[in-house]
């Protein structure tokens, strides 16, 4: 089975590996570092002037589990969906460069075949890896800060929605490798689609209903709710499932 073998083959090459330790360290070190960020300062006060330290003792506060997972999103936001677009970036283009996908294609395997298995086990490694940074989140927090000021309904609403707004940006990875034939250009081209749909948001009238906004850390602060994001989650729906529909077409009339 292709499925299968693309499994395996993630896990060999260490790329779903190194997925998923890099999405735990972010889950473990968002919590952490909230809680120890005070103690630091704290320390840096002993050397302090008195103006200094004033200063200083004005902007600090008891860090708390909004801090911890606000922290989580803001790391999340800048290393996480990077680190997604470089490893699957040459998904296709990879196997196009090495000439191998013409070979597997003869191993009675179709071309749809080919390019959903690559995208259905990108998915799977994708969604265990944030189980990790989420799970770990979440547990870390709960012990560092029993504060109760994040209802856990409402993480994992944000859960869903961050692995909804990953599977869009997997579509983006695969209609990049598609359309190229090296993993540099694939990850160039990738970048560049991610980038647009995030200008996008700042578009007047239509920036609001950009799927990049059902990333959206007001659902775990309950300053926006599901309903909120409708349009945006359709959206999302669509262009992923434009991405999909359009990397299938497009590499059964490619020439190998």
């Amino acid at each position: 089975m292709f499925f299968k073998k693309e499994i395996v083959e993630l896990i060999k090459t260490v790329k779903g590996i190194v997925l998923a330790i890099i999405f735990l360290v972010l889950g473990i070190s968002s919590p952490l570092l909230t809680k120890l960020t005070p103690e630091i300062l704290k320390m840096a006060l002993a050397d302090a002037s008195p103006e200094e330290a004033q200063v200083l003792s004005a902007v600090m506060s008891a860090p708390s589990s909004l801090e911890s997972y606000s922290q989580f999103f803001g790391n999340f936001n800048s290393i996480g969906l990077l680190v997604v677009i470089i490893v699957f970036a040459g998904i296709v283009a990879n196997e196009k460069s090495k000439n191998t996908a013409a070979y597997i294609l003869t191993k009675n395997i179709s071309r749809t075949q080919f390019i959903l298995s690559k995208f259905v086990s990108s998915v799977v490694f994708v969604f265990v890896s944030l189980v990790l940074a989420m799970g770990s989140q979440i547990l870390y927090t709960k012990f560092l800060f029993d504060d109760n000021l994040i209802d856990i309904k409402y993480v994992m609403l944000y859960f869903a929605l961050l692995f909804l707004y990953l599977i869009f940006i997997l579509t983006i990875v695969l209609f990049s490798s598609v359309i190229t034939k090296t993993v540099t250009s694939a990850t160039f081209f990738a970048f560049l689609i991610f980038i647009v749909f995030n200008i996008l948001p700042s578009v007047p009238k239509i920036g609001k209903y950009m799927p990049s906004d059902i990333n959206n850390f007001g659902i775990i602060t309950q300053a926006k709710n599901i309903g909120d994001l409708a349009v945006n989650i359709i959206i999302a729906v669509i262009c992923l499932i434009i991405f999909l529909f359009s990397s299938v077409k497009i590499f059964n009339r490619q020439e190998l």
